[in-house]
């Protein structure tokens, strides 16, 4: 799979390849960000499936490595991956010990709806964390009958996929996409996203070594709550963390950009964790004082509540009725201007549509007269426009 270098103008921002020294350090402090699996069972990502039967008629419940003389039973003797297979699969382990792997990667995925209500997968980039380079950044045939293409975010429509398809830019299918994946990992490498768990559940991969950015924040702030108050989105988490301005535009999001993007917050995260340490100590401050100004505008509501209700129930119902007369009467007269001022603007509009038409007439008749040379007693448009001014527009 080609690596490519992601400097531009555009992406002028993406840090420089970490050094080979510094990296087992961070690849350890990144390993303290992992999910545990309660954390990605709360969080929906993808579990691994029931071991299949063979594991108990051979008495292998947990033992992989013996399962190699069965490993084509399980995995089937199809060269071609089956997009209709949407059974979740595990990072596989490669034969061969020189088989090169990514100890960890970014991954940013678009999808679009399909028939049933389901996910499928549009667009995808993989980045490699340490480097900082492409590993894999392509368009994806969706499988099954796409209902919504969410085009405001993925900038696709029907008619784009096929001429993108004719142009030979898109991958088959979701399924040889995460081929490719399983290509260049192993059990050991650790996937990294911001809400990773939508990239994960549409490529149909289980992995327990995932790192999540969205989920890192939120646990920053609140703990190890069983679910958060609030979470971040890139584009929040980057202008707060990072003061970096991604997705600048409300047009179509960018995977490259979004994968990118993420490599630089859990950069600083593994680089920087006292920085994130701060920032979860000022968020939670302040979203404390939030909390309590929304408290006390509640309580301040409560009150006023009960003071109109203690002030009711001091009035005769003689006082009541007459009261409950004029705000209807107030209503009535407001609903009255309300419809007075719809009907002046729709006479307006009428009037000034009534304009244009008279104004259209004019022109054409100044054009036909112009055209054969009549003599007309006029010089100029104005005149023209004066002596032809006899018709009214409509009331």
């Amino acid at each position: 799979m080609p690596l490519h270098h992601p400097r531009s103008a555009r992406f002028s921002w993406v840090s420089d390849e970490v050094a080979e020294y510094m990296r087992g350090h961070l690849y350890s402090v990144l390993e303290s960000h992992i999910l545990d699996s309660n954390r990605r069972a709360s969080e929906g990502f993808p579990a691994p499936p029931i071991l299949p039967a063979i594991f108990h008629d051979h008495g292998l419940e947990g033992d992989w490595d013996a399962l190699e003389d069965d490993w084509d039973t399980l995995e089937g003797d199809s060269d071609k991956p089956d997009p209709l297979d949407t059974t979740v699969k595990t990072l596989p382990v490669h034969p061969d010990a020189d088989h090169k792997t990514y100890d960890a990667l970014v991954i940013d995925c678009e999808m679009v709806r399909i028939k049933g209500g389901q996910q499928s997968l549009l667009s995808i980039a993989v980045v490699d964390f340490f480097t900082g380079r492409i590993v894999l950044r392509s368009l994806v045939r969706p499988t099954g009958i796409v209902t919504d293409w969410r085009r405001e975010v993925t900038g696709f429509n029907k008619a784009r996929m096929k001429e993108a398809i004719k142009k030979g830019k898109v991958l088959a299918n979701w399924a040889v996409v995460r081929q490719k994946i399983f290509d260049v990992t192993n059990p050991k490498t650790i996937f990294i996203g911001h809400a990773l768990a939508n990239d994960l559940r549409v490529l149909h991969i289980a992995a327990d070594r995932v790192v999540d950015s969205m989920t890192t924040l939120s646990r920053t702030v609140f703990g190890d709550a069983k679910t958060f108050p609030r979470t971040w989105g890139l584009k929040s988490a980057c202008e707060e963390l990072l003061n970096l301005a991604v997705q600048k535009t409300r047009g179509p999001h960018d995977p490259l950009e979004d994968a990118f993007a993420t490599r630089e917050l859990v950069l600083k995260f593994v680089e920087d964790p006292e920085k994130l340490t701060k920032w979860g100590e000022k968020t939670r401050a302040n979203m404390a004082q939030i909390v309590q100004k929304e408290r006390e505008k509640e309580e301040a509501r409560r009150q006023k509540k009960e003071l109109r209700k203690a002030e009711r129930a001091k009035k005769s119902p003689e006082q009541l009725l007459q009261e409950a007369a004029e705000k209807a009467r107030k209503k009535e007269e407001a609903r009255k201007a309300e419809v007075a001022k719809k009907e002046a603007l729709a006479k307006q509009k009428k009037l000034m549509k009534a304009r244009k038409k008279q104004i259209k007439k004019w022109w054409e008749r100044y054009g036909e007269v112009k055209k054969r040379r009549e003599s007309t007693g006029f010089k100029m448009w104005s005149e023209f426009r004066d002596q032809h001014t006899s018709t009214q527009a409509p009331e």
